[in-house]
């Protein structure tokens, strides 16, 4: 409560400090609620049967800032918790901009729908997901650069390997993560590329050191003919956890072996697949399906797939009032006999205001 009021202050604080300053301030926010119930596996033989009934975790207030010139602006947003979702500064200077501050990097494409799991829209289970990081953006056209705060892992040990009871291992980074993309929009499609490379070293007291390198590139596209539309995704990532995407699972990280100073890496491929129509302004239907393995570069490991698929209905009832029913199944790797399966079905309530 005391962090609630403390934000409230500010806000108020702010908008009263800046009022007089020239600023349009556009405020904006949203409440959503899950009502969801699904059946888990809990073993090969046992269910869970399980009820989400809750305010979302991205429900969210902000605004969007702009002066009267100088091409400065800015943008703030919060979730519940408090959890900080946007924030940053602007700088368009005429043929690009500029962006200071903390935002979804610009791998970060919602293809999906998917509203199951607080707005899950298939992230982990195909669609990659930098996450809101701090960053440096240039924006250019349909060109985006950023150079991003690094991401590292603690590393992981093969197993059954006896270490030196004096053994320290800690990461040292030297330089951001870049990321890029670029966007190309036409009337009734478009397409987009995106790439992204993280790199640190791993340092331990005893033997050398060993430089854990991570990448990622992508592609998607989508067709909008009308009311039908169809929208696709497909990407590769070299250790994606020590690169920083969201998994939906803990997903697969490199291993480290200390006593001869090796780095075992992570191979990712994942996709997804979005179909849909809008029969009206009220109703709109879609279908989506995401895929996503990972398989350590080490002779007879097992590859680890992820997938995912739902069905919904987009439902307005009143302008900035939609209910979203879904139901859908969320596939994870076989934990011994376990399926370890979840089916799920339910609603998203969202009013915007």
């Amino acid at each position: 409560m005391k962090r609630l009021i403390g934000l409230t202050v500010t806000l108020l604080f702010v908008f009263a400090a800046t009022a007089f300053a020239g600023a349009d301030w556009e405020f904006y926010g949203n409440a959503r609620m899950t009502t969801f119930s699904y059946d888990k596996d809990v073993s090969a033989d046992q269910d869970q049967r399980l009820t989400r009934w809750e305010l979302q975790g991205n429900s969210r207030i902000g605004a969007n800032v702009k002066t009267d010139d100088n091409g400065i602006g800015g943008r703030f947003e919060y979730g519940t918790g408090v959890n900080l979702r946007h924030l940053y500064g602007t700088w368009n200077f005429g043929s690009g901009e500029l962006l200071v501050g903390h935002t979804e990097t610009p791998i970060t494409y919602w293809e999906s729908n998917q509203v199951w799991d607080s707005d899950l829209d298939l992230e982990g289970l195909g669609m990659p997901n930098g996450g809101r990081q701090p960053m440096i953006q240039l924006k250019i056209a349909g060109f985006k650069l950023a150079l991003v705060t690094p991401n590292t892992s603690d590393p992981v040990y093969p197993a059954l390997t006896i270490y030196p009871p004096t053994l320290e291992v800690s990461t040292e980074t030297t330089f951001p993560k870049i990321e890029t993309c670029y966007n190309f929009k036409a009337d009734i499609f478009y397409i987009n590329g995106f790439a992204g490379y993280n790199t640190y070293n791993i340092k331990q007291s005893q033997g050398s050191d060993e430089t854990v390198s991570a990448a990622m590139v992508g592609a998607g596209f989508g067709v909008t003919p009308g009311a039908f539309f169809f929208k696709g995704m497909a990407y590769y990532a070299l250790n994606p956890v020590e690169y920083g995407l969201v998994n939906y699972d803990s997903g697969v990280s490199t291993l480290y072996d200390p006593l001869d100073s090796t780095v075992t890496d992570v191979n990712s491929w994942g996709g997804l697949g979005v179909i849909g129509f809008k029969f009206n302004d009220m109703f709109t239907a879609e279908a989506g399906y995401g895929y996503v393995q990972y398989e350590l570069d080490q002779s007879g490991a097992d590859t680890v797939s992820n997938q995912s698929y739902y069905l919904n209905t987009s439902v307005t009832l009143a302008p900035g009032f939609f209910i979203v029913p879904e139901i859908g199944i969320v596939d994870l790797e076989e934990i011994g006999d376990n399926d370890n399966d979840l089916i799920y079905f339910g609603a998203k309530w969202q009013i915007n205001f």
